[in-house]
Parts: C-alpha cells; structure tokens; sequence
C-alpha cells in the first residue's frame, strides 16, 4: 500500500483519474481509507492510502499525466447547480475580459452573491458602515458575465464603479443613494429602485432619464454628462411636471444646459408655491441657480 498526499483544490474523482488511470479507482480510495466518504472535504496535505501501484485500471493516462507533470484540480470547479434559497434580486453584467470587479455598500440585511465564475457563493452582512466588495474572477469566459445578487437586503449607499456594463434587477430593490460616475451604460434597471433620495452620476453617459422619473430625489447630480440630445434632460423635466404627486424638493445639478421646454419647465417648478413649501427647488446650471424665493424666481451667480 502507498500514500498520497491531496493537493489543493482536488476532490476524489481527480485524485482518481491521476492514480489509476480512471474515476473507477474511487472504489479503492473507499475500501482503503474506511473513514472516507464521497461526502468527505478533502483538505491540501492530508494523506490517502491507495494501492495505485499495483491496481492501475488505464495505465496510458496514467504515465500521460505523469510526463507531462499534470494536476489535476477540478475541485475548484462548480459543476453542479449553486443551490442559493434566497430570493435573487438583482443581476449585474460585467464584460468578460474583466479580470476583477468591485462596488461599495451599506445597508442591512445578508446579501448573498454568487459571481458567475467557479468560486463559492459569497455571503456579505451589509452594516451602517460602507464598505467595499471586491473579487478577483478564478475563470475566463467568451461572453458576458452575469453576478446574481441574493438575499432580503436593503442598501442604503451603492457605489458603482465603472466597470459593470449593466445593473438589472428582478425585482424592486430599496436602495436610498446611489453613486455610479463615470458610467456609461444604461439605467434601466434603476427603474426598480424604490426608496431612492439621492441619484449621482457625473460624468456618465445617459440615453434616458425615464428611469429615475418616478424617485422623490432629494439630490441629483448629473455633473458633466454627455446626454443623447438635450430632449433627454427636457423630458425629464417635463415628466416632473406632469407626474409632480406628492415629490420632495430636489437639488439638481447639470452642467448641460436643458433646450426650450426643459427650462420652461424649472419655470414651472420654481414658480409653484405649492412645490416648494416644504423646501424649495433649486437648479444649478453651469454655476447659474435657479430656485424659488418666496414670491419671484431667484436668478444669480453661485
């Protein structure tokens, strides 16, 4: 009988395969070691006893991996299903070339994250504090890559960094500030956020506000933006208009001056007594505010 030692990241159909030629060498990896299971965690360093020896069941493989020096190491690969109970909430894309990924949260609550590579399920307790959640990707792949957030969370801050492509929940998410400069990809999937009080994205590149219409921001900064076309600012502020409800008082900041209809809709806003009872609007436009004052619009230099 001989020994073998378990390297990282083996599980025992590869220690198998490398001893005797076949996944059927199992049986005498079993009978060897009685104490072992096809449930057992193998750990680097632990010891097996085998008889690898003198029962080879394809001994071509065998020296095969041998001379070419191979290990074989497929414990570090999911194969099967991640089974996660929890409620999947939202999906972020990330292209495939990306070596590694990372945002900032807080907020409460177990957020569950599975990262769409051959690592196990991440299990992240979302505090008061933010804090950032990296990861390194142990695989390559030829296509998107999706990262599935689980879980009954809720966020208070979420800083994106630019490198996710896409942010897609499956169902609404509560999310009160949310951070993302310098992205360039859709909004679409804000459109899910509830409970959101502060929206900044400088430098971004925004097809469509439509998303972020039915948010009572507080704060939206839209600093240095690059806008399809300025009928993107003008419908959103138009939309404020037509769908004002019972919307808080917000400080919008732009450094896109909005066309005819988008001005005359601060106009609106600003003039309405009613809109800024609690607090008063305010637009600030390439360092020009425009807010209510009382009785007149206020126009000066910041």
């Amino acid at each position: 009988m001989s020994q073998y030692i378990i390297k990282d990241r083996q599980n025992l159909f590869d220690i198998a395969v490398e001893l005797y030629g076949s996944i059927e060498g199992i049986f005498d990896l079993l009978i060897s070691n009685p104490k072992l299971s096809m449930c057992s965690q193998l750990k680097k360093g632990d010891i097996l006893e085998c008889h690898a020896e003198d029962f080879k069941l394809n001994d071509g493989i065998v020296q095969q991996i041998q001379q070419k020096n191979l290990s074989i190491q497929n414990g570090c690969r999911h194969v099967y299903y991640k089974d996660i109970s929890e409620p999947l909430r939202v999906v972020l894309l990330v292209s495939e070339e990306l070596n590694s990924v990372q945002f900032h949260c807080s907020g409460d609550g177990v957020m569950i994250i599975d990262w769409g590579d051959n690592s196990d399920v991440e299990h992240i307790a979302l505090e008061g504090k933010e804090r950032k959640i990296p990861h390194h990707f142990n695989n390559t792949i030829d296509c998107d890559r999706q990262i599935r957030l689980y879980g009954n969370f809720n966020i208070k801050t979420w800083r994106q960094t630019e490198n996710v492509m896409n942010i897609q929940p499956v169902s609404s998410v509560v999310v009160d500030e949310f951070y993302a400069n310098n992205f360039k990809s859709s909004i679409k999937g804000l459109a899910l956020f509830t409970g959101t009080v502060l929206v900044h994205m400088q430098n971004a590149y925004i097809e469509d506000l439509s998303p972020i219409v039915h948010m009572s921001l507080q704060e939206l900064d839209l600093t240095d933006c690059e806008f399809a076309s300025t009928e993107v600012i003008d419908k959103y502020l138009c939309d404020i208009v037509a769908n004002y409800q019972n919307r808080r008082n917000c400080l919008v900041k732009l450094t896109t001056e909005p066309g005819p209809k988008g001005m005359e809709a601060i106009e609106t806003i600003i003039n309405e007594p009613a809109w800024n009872e609690s607090g008063a609007w305010k637009f600030i436009i390439n360092d020009i505010i425009y807010t209510y004052n009382g009785e007149n619009v206020d126009q000066h230099l910041q």
